[in-house]
């Protein structure tokens, strides 16, 4: 049987390789900011650490089309199409509702799977430290519109990790979820023959 296996590249040039041609970016960063910042910062710093490529909303800097630095409707849908996967921190709030207008994050994650992006949720289980803005799975779920509550119960949330210790293993099955929609490069196949 094969066991596949994530590796890490910590070179730049060989973690852009791997993308499909016409992408940028291994991840956009969806997170709301008043509930997910932290998460989706320390995200962005250790995929960039590792040598993957990441799209987070403080990477927008000035636009000189619209003369407005930031994020913008535009420049956000363009990162969105330039990026292999969305990584979506689920925080408080971060589904929205189902009111009318759609809010920013789920216009990102509706552009994302216009795109037929893949997307890959991780989640803070730990909030012992006083401020969490815990994703409560069932009450946030079910005030969802109906498509992203499909999204969220199709898969299973990966777990934030503080610790050093344990930030390897999450990687790892961050880039090993997200391979799965840029292809060969980051995973390598082990044949293991049974005696």
């Amino acid at each position: 049987f094969s066991v596949v296996i994530p590796t890490f590249n910590r070179s730049d040039t060989v973690g852009a390789a791997i993308l499909p041609l016409e992408k940028q970016h291994h991840f956009y960063i969806c997170h709301k900011v008043t509930s997910g910042r932290l998460i989706a910062q320390a995200l962005h710093g250790l995929l960039k650490q590792e040598g993957f490529s990441s799209w987070l909303d403080v990477d927008a800097g000035f636009s000189a089309t619209t003369g407005q630095s930031g994020p913008t409707e535009s420049n956000m849908r363009d990162a969105i199409s330039r990026s292999a996967n969305v990584l979506l921190v689920l925080s408080h709030g971060v589904l929205g509702s189902r009111q009318k207008e759609l809010t920013w994050c789920q216009k990102e994650l509706k552009w994302a799977l216009e795109d037929g992006l893949g997307v890959v949720c991780v989640h803070d289980p730990d909030c012992r430290k006083g401020h969490c803005d815990h994703f409560d799975f069932d009450k946030e779920v079910r005030a969802a519109p109906k498509w992203l509550r499909k999204l969220v119960r199709d898969q299973d949330s990966i777990s934030f990790r503080t610790k050093h210790h344990e930030q390897e293993a999450l990687l790892k099955e961050i880039v090993y979820r997200g391979s799965r929609s840029w292809g060969r490069g980051i995973v390598t196949e082990v044949e293991q023959h049974q005696p």
